[in-house]
């Protein structure tokens, strides 16, 4: 063999374990391509992340609607092991991200191990997607436009890579079983946590609570705070009878999620204790357009006021109708928004009857009064439960105790937070 075709051999050897122009050429344009949907979802991602956490609400997304982002944002479904889930998918496109920014390389190992790494973390945000989808469609029935982009930025880079990635059969069963572990992962973890808050209401400092009981009869009368407060429980709405023996004050949001637990435990004690004990319920709204005690927006009470005036202006046309009322607003995984309030009102009174109850101006006095003992109690948050003398988060613990109270209903123990209750 000749000088000159052994350096030829040497060159077509050579050539054959390097990646051609072309193959750089195409890595380079894949790698354009992919850029845009990864750099978009991390951004979406982050901007989710950023407003569960430091904005109280996000444009073109508003209570009630069908672009509504405030349930994808707060409660059990925004978070896995108590992570925002925005900043868990930001961790995910940014790694989707630095993979597309390893194609071009000119080894070949790190081309292969970018686009196995691509097709992971892409099958897993889609993964991730179609489990969010299926939760606003079905359980939240709300969608976020902002949370649908991300998903399909997702599922653009998923396309691309089953396209033109060069893995090979092990690669791909590889890829498909992580992508599944991790989804699998995401629903056990969301499913399965609970959150603190969902458990027990936020334990208050105040020690103050009812301190005189004129006793049975219409003209009884309840003293809190140093006397500062007195209450004619047939003056106000009260889940039971306003002359039972024992009564429990409870301040409480119907867009709270603590107040969700307390409400359960305390449908749960009303069983257990039947006519002995009954509840006096003060509906306070955590938003600032109606209290004052309140100077942050946060998007998880938004609508509270609308909400609290619609079920002080049922109570206050008709208590039956306002026990129902009262009971089917907490009866749900999420809290009711105000149109779906106002259409249940309006089933329960009737539109004319509804709108009348709203102009009376005992729906505001009576507003007023709720939030004035907000006040007293502290005014930083609800549930609040109060009896004499203290206030109690633990209620269940020692209402048997300090109460008195003797079990008539069923034996099944009370000490545990119920879920969701359903409507007598």
């Amino acid at each position: 063999m000749s000088q000159t075709e052994s350096h030829d051999a040497r060159v077509n050897q050579t050539a054959t374990h390097r990646p051609s122009y072309r193959d750089r050429e195409i890595g380079l344009w894949l790698g354009y391509a992919l850029l845009l949907p990864a750099g978009g979802g991390l951004v979406l991602s982050l901007f989710l992340w950023w407003a569960k956490s430091f904005v109280g609400r996000v444009p073109g997304c508003n209570p009630g609607v069908v672009f509504d982002c405030t349930h994808a944002l707060t409660g059990k479904w925004s978070q896995w092991l108590g992570v925002p889930v925005g900043l868990i998918g930001a961790i995910v496109y940014g790694v989707i991200f630095a993979a597309v920014l390893c194609l071009p390389s000119p080894a070949e190992r790190s081309r292969r191990a970018a686009w196995c790494v691509l097709a992971v973390a892409s099958a897993a945000a889609v993964g991730a997607g179609a489990w969010f989808t299926y939760l606003q469609l079905v359980v939240m029935h709300a969608i976020c436009p902002y949370c649908i982009a991300t998903h399909a930025c997702g599922l653009i880079v998923l396309l691309i890579v089953a396209a033109r990635a060069p893995l090979r059969h092990w690669d791909v069963l590889g890829v498909t079983a992580a992508a599944f572990l991790s989804t699998v992962a995401l629903i056990g973890g969301q499913a399965l946590y609970v959150a603190p808050s969902d458990v027990l209401p936020e334990r208050l400092n105040t020690e103050a609570g009812i301190e005189g009981d004129t006793g049975p009869g219409p003209q009884r009368v309840l003293t809190l705070f140093d006397g500062s407060v007195m209450i004619r429980p047939h003056e106000w709405l009260v889940q039971g009878s306003p002359d039972a023996p024992k009564l429990v004050v409870e301040m409480f949001d119907y867009t709270c999620p603590s107040c969700r637990a307390t409400y359960a435990m305390l449908m749960q004690a009303r069983t257990r204790y039947g006519g002995q004990v009954a509840v006096v319920s003060v509906v306070v709204p955590l938003e600032p357009a109606c209290n004052p005690q309140i100077h942050v927006v946060d998007r998880r009470f938004i609508g509270a006021c609308e909400l609290a005036k619609l079920s002080l202006a049922v109570g206050h046309a008709d208590h039956d109708a306002w026990m129902k009322f009262h009971h089917w607003m907490f009866d749900a995984d999420r809290a009711r928004t105000p149109p779906e309030a106002k259409a249940r009102a309006v089933e329960l009174l009737g539109s004319d009857r509804l709108e009348k109850a709203l102009r009376d101006p005992w729906v505001e006095q009576q507003l007023k009064r709720h939030i004035e003992l907000f006040e007293k109690a502290g005014g930083r948050g609800v549930p609040i439960t109060l009896w004499g003398p203290k206030v109690r988060s633990d209620l269940l613990q020692k209402m048997e105790f300090e109460l008195g109270l003797t079990p008539v209903g069923p034996t099944a123990s009370v000490l545990r937070p119920a879920t969701r209750p359903s409507a007598p």
